[in-house]
């Protein structure tokens, strides 16, 4: 029968026990190795990444795999995608899953400190969506030591207020929430700009996307059911020249 077999992360330990001699790997309870990602750009500058990076001064490390969600990506998007350390090798995206797992395994020791994992651009999803899982690909580091190789949990954060905005900036809740029939959105600027109002919902989907010219100080846009469709939970986003924020709203479509 014709079928490919693909090998996704070090899944019967054959790679890191040919590095140590054969030693069994072990996990180290007391340790994690930390990870994050963080928004970079805005929404008119050819859209924001995300910057996958590891959290710095934890020390070199032999590999890693993990496997989270992104979202929806294009193939421009996909073309796009760059990395400090990884090849096209190491890291597959799944178009059905809308996820990207890494599987990484240099040929030395590797600092991160510093180093872009991955820079995915072009994302307008709301930054709170990404998420890793936990599935057949374990979110796992990996260090070979001089007494016996270790696997560290990757500890997985978001950083959704690492781009800097001014302190004029502000989105806020929206008035009802819950909501059935509909709602208002507010937000205040320091000076007039355009800005751009997106919906997603909670699997990335964009629902509602639109432009406007903002006054400086308090602006309001309203959205009505017919802007969202299904009741749910739905994240909408403000993006401005110099900022973005994100808030959750629910629903209810009664």
């Amino acid at each position: 029968a014709n079928f490919v077999a693909i090998k996704i992360g070090d899944v019967n330990g054959s790679f890191f026990l040919k590095r140590s001699s054969g030693s069994q790997i072990k996990p180290r309870t007391e340790g994690a190795y930390g990870i994050s990602v963080r928004q970079s750009g805005s929404a008119d500058a050819d859209q924001p990444s995300w910057i996958l990076v590891a959290k710095p001064d934890q020390g070199k490390i032999d590999g890693m795999q993990l496997c989270f969600f992104v979202g929806d990506l294009t193939p421009d998007q996909l073309s796009l995608i760059s990395s400090d350390v990884l090849s096209d090798g190491d890291w597959f995206y799944n178009a059905e899953t809308r996820m990207i797992t890494i599987s990484w395994a240099p040929t030395a020791d590797v600092d991160l400190t510093g180093k872009v994992i991955l820079s995915i651009p072009g994302r307008d999803m709301p930054i709170d969506l990404v998420q890793i899982f936990r599935g057949q690909t374990q979110p796992e580091a990996y260090i070979i030591g001089d007494i016996e190789p270790l696997t560290l949990e990757i500890v997985f954060t978001i950083e959704e207020n690492a781009v800097q905005v001014a302190s004029d900036y502000h989105l806020y809740q929206n008035i009802p929430n819950p909501f059935s029939g509909q709602t208002t959105i507010r937000y205040s600027l320091p000076k007039e700009e355009m800005i751009t109002l997106t919906i997603h919902d909670m699997t990335g989907r964009q629902v509602f996307s639109q432009k406007a010219n903002g006054n400086a100080g308090m602006n309001e846009m309203v959205i009505r059911n017919l802007d969202l469709g299904s009741a749910g939970i739905y994240y909408y986003t403000l993006y401005t020249l110099n900022a973005s924020f994100t808030h959750k709203m629910s629903f209810t479509n009664d």
